[in-house]
């Protein structure tokens, strides 16, 4: 039986030649949403109509701040007319838990036909959301059972790691199917974000708008994604070879560039400094060499699967890194179409690229295609997230299917 390789081994030879086979696999991905996609002005004039009798000045810092993020459109679970209405904690509450279970659900079952095992199989369940509360039983309880797993399956709840938790709980999903080559995992990550909207405090009309609420209510959207991630046991053909994972925080200034907090009356506070993309940006270069040179692989051999934190974050990752745009235009993509979903939204550009590897024709075909979201696959994916601490996630892939591919096209999507 082979023995799993440690994340911080290097997967060379002392030819320099990759070895894989033995590693842990990502066998299938997926990603659900809301049924409804809003446009983005849609959602702006909703902002509008619940802050009544701004000042000119207010309008349009709000047009700006909406139109800036550059999305096209983006999934809520909630109806019009509901969109930022302040709710009362238990009625937030009573709206994001069963949607939360419906994303992750749907996102499951997805991920498990695409794998096509035995549903017994799967050992361990990893289930993270940044939409928490104090609540119990918890989602990945009712999770597990809808789906039929084992009532022995070991689960994991994880919360409030905001935009990393998709990435994180990949990561670990990877040291769990490590330990042994008989396990097999479900990640599954659901957020419904939008409801920050409907926790901010009440706008009086006639004042001036609070810019933080704009920021929140201009970004933020719903969704889910999964993947299976199983040991070297597998039985089904993996898309991904997992070969490491890093984690690192930030210097302890950058402590609190992201908060969240939550008031006596149920309010939900958050606040993004404007530096923080500058702050990832300047980190970035030696974390991303800490994924690859062990391993010996150049940045030009990778493609990148990042969070969509939003235009400014994506642009200072490829300035930083000094990459091609076209290396991480599957962000874009998601980013326009579906926002920023918080630690979700990590699996489902995951979930993208993978479609790409599979079906580039379902993406080559888009007559919506802009240049920024052009896309070209690589040998290698290289993953990073972003999140409170402030902290970054890294993971590094190996695209499993990349013998079926001719190097000269390698399927760029144009």
């Amino acid at each position: 039986m082979a023995t799993p390789r440690n994340a911080h081994q290097s997967l060379c030879n002392d030819a320099g030649e990759v070895v894989t086979g033995t590693l842990p696999a990502i066998v299938a991905t997926a990603s659900s949403f809301p049924p409804v996609l809003y446009t983005q002005e849609e959602i702006m004039e909703a902002f509008l109509k619940q802050h009544p009798h701004l000042s000119n000045d207010d309008i349009d810092f709000v047009q700006r701040v909406f139109r800036g993020t550059m999305y096209r459109t983006g999934p809520m679970y909630v109806n019009r007319e509901d969109m930022f209405r302040k709710m009362s904690r238990v009625e937030y509450l009573d709206h994001v838990k069963p949607k939360l279970l419906d994303l992750s659900v749907r996102a499951s079952k997805d991920a498990i036909d695409k794998w096509g095992g035995d549903l017994g199989s799967i050992t361990h369940m990893i289930w993270g959301t940044m939409t928490g509360s104090i609540q119990a039983p918890t989602v990945d309880v009712q999770v597990a059972r809808q789906l039929g797993l084992s009532p022995a399956v070991k689960r994991l709840n994880v919360e409030n790691m905001g935009c990393i938790t998709g990435f994180r709980c990949l990561g670990l999903a990877r040291d769990i199917a490590a330990a042994d080559p008989r396990h097999v995992v479900l990640v599954v990550t659901a957020d419904v974000r939008s409801a920050l909207g409907n926790q901010m405090s009440a706008h009086v009309p006639d004042t001036k708008v609070d810019r933080s609420h704009v920021i929140v209510s201009a970004l933020f959207r719903d969704g889910a994604g999964a993947a299976i991630v199983t040991g070297t046991n597998m039985t089904s053909a993996p898309l991904w070879e997992i070969i490491s994972h890093e984690s690192k925080m930030l210097p302890e200034e950058s402590l609190n560039m992201v908060t969240m907090k939550e008031r006596n009356d149920g309010i939900i506070k958050v606040s993004i400094d404007r530096h923080l993309p500058e702050s990832i940006g300047a980190e970035l270069p030696s974390f991303v060499a800490s994924l690859l040179e062990p391993h010996r692989i150049p940045i030009g051999s990778c493609c990148f699967a990042v969070h969509t934190g939003g235009p400014k974050v994506l642009r200072i990752v490829a300035e930083s890194l000094g990459i091609d745009p076209i290396r991480m235009g599957m962000s874009w993509t998601v980013l326009k179409r579906y926002g920023n979903l918080s630690g979700s939204s990590n699996l489902v550009v995951l979930d993208h690229v993978t479609r790409f590897l599979q079906q580039p024709d379902l993406f080559l075909s888009d007559a919506d295609i802009e240049d920024n979201e052009r896309f070209q696959l690589a040998e290698y994916c290289v993953c990073l997230s972003f999140g409170p601490g402030v902290s970054i996630e890294g993971i590094l892939l190996k695209n499993a299917c990349w013998g079926s591919y001719s190097p000269d096209s390698n399927n760029a999507r144009s």
